[in-house]
């Protein structure tokens, strides 16, 4: 994105601006005991495979955690390549993350996502917003960087991504994680996770719209 210098006439100000904006709308649905895996609404149906928006249930969260396949179609390479050796650590790695989700408690992270298909250098800040509706009220959530980047070539630590310094990557302690992108034809995965200090803010129901967005640099 390039802002004309009548509008930011400094260049430190313009640089800071170079931000796009991705929005992705999930049909709000009832949380079950096990948690839930939202959906997008019909008009972005069409990026359901590289998008994935839970919420952790109230006991359990067996139902909010995507299934192997489902992850590494969100992963994948556009052109459709069999994954590579660091393509399938990164999917290991990927479902382990989200495996991360907790179970919705007060000061939980009880809500995990992550975005496939994305040519992304860094995140300035990940948002979670929810309508209004026949349940709950407005509520807003945001998760600032920094982001944590998983070098290439992916490898594993007990099964869970290798951080730069050698330690496991961790949904609750690194927040916002980027992984891939760095071999030819591939794209970056970006998980997150949303620390909610009210469960009862997400007694979710078909009422609800929930929001993701991402502020990101390429």
């Amino acid at each position: 994105m390039s802002l004309h210098p009548s509008v930011c006439a400094d260049a430190a100000v313009a640089a800071s601006q170079n931000v796009q904006v991705l929005d992705f709308f999930f049909a709000g649905a009832a949380n079950s005991t096990a948690g839930v895996i939202l959906s997008l609404i019909p008009a972005q149906a069409v990026a359901q495979a590289r998008v994935h928006l839970a919420v952790g249930g109230s006991a359990t969260v067996g139902s909010a955690t995507p299934s192997a396949a489902a992850v590494e179609a969100l992963i994948k390479r556009p052109n459709g390549n069999s994954l590579s050796a660091t393509e399938e650590n990164i999917k290991t790695g990927v479902l382990a993350l989200l495996g991360e989700i907790e179970a919705a408690a007060d000061g939980a992270e009880c809500v995990a996502f992550a975005i496939g298909g994305l040519n992304a250098r860094d995140v300035l800040c990940a948002e979670l917003i929810v309508t209004s509706g026949a349940v709950q009220d407005t509520f807003t959530a945001a998760q600032n960087g920094p982001l944590v980047r998983i070098p290439e070539p992916v490898a594993l630590v007990s099964g869970k991504l290798k951080k730069a310094d050698g330690s496991a990557a961790d949904l609750d302690t690194d927040k916002l994680i980027a992984v891939g992108g760095e071999l030819n034809g591939s794209c970056s995965t970006v998980v997150g996770c949303f620390t909610v200090t009210t469960v009862a803010k997400l007694a979710l129901s078909s009422a609800n719209t929930v929001r993701l967005r991402l502020s990101v640099r390429n």
